[in-house]
């Protein structure tokens, strides 16, 4: 299944007209709960000037480390806003996971408020893991120069059993990207620092 989606992206990116790179970012986020569980994430995303998007990221929680690789294509909502459907392939560490999720990227600004947030299904084929699906996250924040502040809420969702989380996010942009910090409470306690980058 991998093989077949890595031909298919070195396809979309050497043959379709417009397919020359148009921007790439990379994401890193650790976090720390109140049960002393560390979370890990690593994104790898490329956004082309035909809006074909290619992404991959690694995500690890304690008993469970994941990679996706996938495929999407940016459709324009309004002129600041931005939906990104997305399909995978999850491969993972642990029970001999392996299956396929759908996911969709949400960027940009309504009525003066910028967007961010990002759902997704996974859908097992082998292994021990069940399906599940999560939103990390939904952030929606006023800007305030190089600071933006608000509200973040994101959910985990297996076996019938929701773990949500809910609290404020707060950001600062520079040249190269940003950095965020998020405290949320809901099934746990949760201190999130991000880094984004664009290049």
């Amino acid at each position: 299944m991998r093989r077949i989606i890595v031909v298919g992206a070195s396809i979309l990116i050497t043959v379709l007209p417009g397919a020359a790179a148009a921007q790439g970012s990379a994401e890193f986020r650790t976090a720390v709960s109140n049960g002393g569980a560390i979370y890990r994430y690593i994104d790898y995303n490329f956004v082309f000037h035909n809006k074909v998007v290619v992404d991959a990221f690694y995500i690890g929680v304690p008993g469970q480390n994941e990679l996706y690789f996938g495929l999407g294509y940016q459709i324009p909502v309004t002129k600041s806003l931005t939906v990104t459907p997305m399909l995978y392939e999850v491969t993972g560490k642990e029970g001999s996971e392996n299956g396929l999720a759908i996911g969709a990227a949400v960027i940009g600004s309504v009525k003066g408020l910028n967007v961010n947030g990002y759902i997704c299904h996974f859908e097992p084929v082998a292994g021990s893991v069940p399906r599940y699906s999560f939103m990390d996250t939904l952030d929606i924040s006023k800007k305030l120069k190089r600071w933006e502040a608000g509200g973040s809420g994101g959910f985990f969702y297996a076996n019938k059993k929701w773990n949500p989380l809910i609290g404020p996010v707060i950001m600062r942009n520079d040249e190269r990207g940003s950095w965020k910090v998020h405290l949320r409470g809901g099934a746990t306690f949760e201190a999130r620092l991000t880094r984004s980058l664009t290049f």
